[in-house]
């Protein structure tokens, strides 16, 4: 009797289990067609080439004339220095492609990493139902690593931003546009873990979180794409493959995270920059302990009287062990705002009041 009434259980469970399984591919790949639709390409053009070198050679006019050089007189004739270049012709740019994402429709913002739209050159944007249209650069911000990109166009799709930061082990999925190719991929993975804010190297952006996921890029132009995570909102942005050996193994994508981030991206899209906070120090950070070790003249911390050799004990009360800690939580202050340091200086405690000050780029902080 038992054994029937479990088997009626399992049987009536089956339809329901089975309903299941057959609903999460179709939920991932409804997913993957809604990123797909605000997913854009960008491209921009090639700068011109270097004008050759010049070299002065003793030459009649005539010569100079043949030669397609530019007469001096006396004997002298500058011509293009292209047989022998000296210093040797820079490597020609080639420009640069990458992927983006709508992320305001209606006002036609797209988000894309920092490194894919040079500021010297206007970007041009294929959206994904074939326009191509020309895109100004609203602003760019070197400290998180994103830029934003504004395009007069009706028709777009918009992704959601994650409010909340990602998840280690949760599902990732990279979205971008495959270049050479001209095609749009996804692919799945795994978030993996942050990295630590002060073994950011390598250029990385110093004010965003950085994580690690194991979606490998399988081939050019997927930088500047969005990660979404399991709610299907976008946690990152694709910046660039972490690894001694690139592909393979040892190998992972690097994201910008994007809680947090909607105040630069308005910033950006309003004014072209990000007002942050600074006190004008430098500091030395070791085993725990920070200390002052530049003091930027006619700067906030100047003025309040703050000295190399100062030891930071807290900063509002907060304890810090990193400079990349302490750069962050002055840049995140409003400029303008009265910060309380407790320092030890001499082995004296003394409390510092030092009102931040505004400039629109932080150096990354640096460690001996």
């Amino acid at each position: 009797m038992m054994r029937c009434m479990a088997l009626a259980v399992a049987l009536l469970a089956w339809p329901a289990a089975m309903s299941a399984y057959a609903q999460a591919p179709e939920t991932r790949t409804a997913l993957v067609a809604r990123a797909q639709a605000a997913v854009v390409e960008i491209r921009v053009e090639p700068a011109p080439p270097p004008a050759p070198p010049k070299r002065v050679l003793r030459l009649s006019e005539g010569q100079c004339a043949d030669s397609g050089g530019t007469w001096l007189g006396d004997r002298r004739c500058e011509v293009a220095d292209t047989l022998f270049p000296l210093p040797p012709t820079p490597r020609r740019d080639t420009g640069q492609m990458g992927s983006g994402f709508v992320v305001d429709a209606a006002r036609g913002l797209i988000l894309t990493a920092n490194h894919i739209v040079p500021s010297e050159r206007a970007p041009t944007v294929r959206l994904a139902d074939g326009r191509e249209l020309a895109a100004t650069i609203a602003g760019r911000d070197e400290a998180t690593g994103i830029a934003v990109l504004r395009v007069e166009a009706g028709g777009m799709t918009a992704l959601p931003l994650a409010t909340r930061p990602p998840v280690v082990g949760e599902a990732s999925l990279l979205v971008g546009r495959l270049l050479p190719y001209d095609s749009t991929v996804a692919t799945s993975g795994m978030v993996g873990g942050m990295l630590s804010l002060d073994d950011q190297g390598n250029n990385l952006p110093w004010l965003s979180d950085i994580w690690l996921i194991d979606n490998l890029l399988p081939g050019g132009g997927l930088g500047g794409g969005p990660v979404l995570g399991s709610g299907g909102e976008v946690i990152g942005i694709a910046t660039a493959i972490f690894g001694r050996e690139g592909y393979g193994q040892s190998a992972a994508t690097i994201m910008v995270a994007l809680n947090g981030m909607q105040p630069v991206i308005e910033a950006l899209a309003a004014t072209g920059s990000v007002a942050r906070s600074h006190i004008g120090i430098s500091l030395d950070c070791d085993k725990g302990a920070c200390q002052v070790a530049v003091i930027i003249p006619d700067g906030s911390a100047e003025a309040a009287g703050l000295r190399v050799g100062d030891r930071i004990v807290s900063i509002d009360g907060r304890s810090f062990t990193k400079a990349g800690q302490i750069t962050r939580y002055i840049a995140g202050r409003p400029v303008g705002s009265a910060i309380a340091l407790s320092i030890e200086r001499g082995g004296v405690a003394q409390l510092v009041n030092v009102v931040t000050g505004s400039i629109s780029a932080l150096a990354a902080p640096v460690e001996d």
